[in-house]
């Protein structure tokens, strides 16, 4: 998240699963096991 704030984007780590958007489009982070989720 560093990243983010000081270069305006991410280079080191994939960040794309976190952002807001994937609420509008219903798509919650998934578990390491595909029948639980993270959120609940």
């Amino acid at each position: 998240m560093a990243e983010l704030i000081v270069d305006g984007r991410a280079t080191t780590a994939d960040i794309a699963a976190f952002t807001l958007r994937r609420f509008a489009a219903g798509t919650p982070l998934e578990g390491a096991h595909p029948y639980e989720k993270i959120w609940r």
